[in-house]
């Protein structure tokens, strides 16, 4: 057994906060690059590679998205948590306001705007996601139980899930050594993904709602406690610091991941692939430090974003129609993170001003 003798501080703050700023990049690239959801089809892009467009490839890869977030947010929940006592209640309750703060804006104008619309997609399930309004969907999906309002929220019931077993992985963590836990978590994620492979509980719903086909988001959360509470990031970096090339091989790294993402075994292997690419994303953007701002920005409305961005992309028709009005992929990528993140800001804003008139008001109560 081994005791934990120093914490990773290779990521600090704002790292992590620059990463998931490109992550949320590009899981706005993986969502808008799909012809089968946006309207008008396919669009226009730059070059093809073996045979495939290069929105195809690098759009389908980008979905390492969900696992550098599951992994970045085990390693800053390790970090915030390094010298405080875990509050494993109020990490939910946190949870729960941002997606209720979304839930209650865009929820009643998507089925008071956008409950009849024509079909402008092949999949008709996105142009009628607003036509049927029952209580029990209302209540499931207000509860994230269920995410038949907005299908990129599925990630809500595992974050939650995450954030409750965050201490029992913090103890093993400090009860084992690195290896054992990394074993641990590879089983976790073998078992887990054979369960689905086998569809043993595929007609089981409550099983789909919490552990079905996300045991390698889970798992990157857990390498992401280990790597942070081993200070293995900060090993590897100290080993490898003086090599001259390194941003070469990071370019390199990054690229082959995203391709062999594509090509060969997807995301599977996360769990070897997210760590590797944070690891080397991280050596870019000590070089660049010029366009951190921009990626601080996206980081830190990134929950938001996440949360928000399929309205603009997908269900809002008349909005997607305004997304994809260029054509050209790059061109409505950047359009989408614009809609995104003043949105993010115009919600952050509207609830601190609420924030503020509900404080006001319990003032005057008081005096009273």
């Amino acid at each position: 057994m081994e005791k934990i003798k120093a914490y990773d501080d290779y990521l600090g703050k704002e790292d992590v906060c620059a990463i998931k700023g490109i992550a949320i990049i590009l899981m706005l690239m993986h969502h808008l690059w799909r012809p089968d959801r946006i309207t008008g089809g396919e669009l226009e892009h730059l070059f093809n590679f073996m045979g495939h467009s290069s929105l195809e490839v690098f759009g389908n890869s980008a979905s390492l998205c969900v696992s550098i977030f599951a992994f970045v947010s085990g390693y800053g929940k390790c970090l915030k948590y390094r010298d405080r006592k875990i509050n494993t209640l109020k990490d939910i309750k946190d949870i729960y306001l941002r997606y209720w703060q979304v839930f209650l804006i865009f929820i009643p104008i998507g089925f008071l705007c956008f409950g009849d619309q024509p079909v402008y997609c092949s999949d008709v399930t996105i142009c009628n996601r607003y036509s049927d309004f029952n209580i029990k969907d209302m209540i499931l999906n207000f509860l994230g139980l269920i995410s038949t309002y907005n299908r990129e929220w599925w990630f809500f019931l595992t974050y939650l899930l995450m954030t409750c077993m965050f201490p029992l992985v913090r103890y093993l963590n400090a009860r084992f050594s690195a290896t054992v836990n990394i074993f641990l978590t590879l089983v976790f994620q073998i078992v887990f993904m054979s369960i689905d492979k086998l569809g043993l509980f595929a007609g089981n719903a409550a099983y789909q709602n919490s552990l079905g086909w996300v045991s390698p988001y889970i798992a990157c959360f857990m390498l992401g406690v280990i790597v942070a509470q081993h200070a293995m990031f900060s090993k590897l970096h100290e080993k490898i610091q003086r090599l001259s090339f390194i941003r070469v091989i990071s370019v390199f790294l990054i690229v082959v991941i995203m391709l062999l993402r594509y090509f060969t075994v997807g995301f599977a292997l996360d769990t070897v692939y997210a760590p590797i690419y944070i690891f080397a994303l991280n050596c870019l953007l000590e070089t660049i430090k010029h366009s951190r701002r921009s990626l601080l920005l996206l980081g830190k409305n990134s929950t938001y974003m996440w949360l928000i961005h399929s309205f603009f992309c997908y269900y809002f028709g008349v909005v997607s129609r305004t997304v994809v009005f260029f054509r050209w992929g790059v061109i409505c990528l950047l359009v989408l993170i614009l809609y995104s993140l003043a949105a993010s800001v115009g919600v952050s804003y509207f609830w601190k001003i609420i924030d503020k008139g509900y404080r006001k008001a319990l003032s005057l109560c008081s005096q009273r």
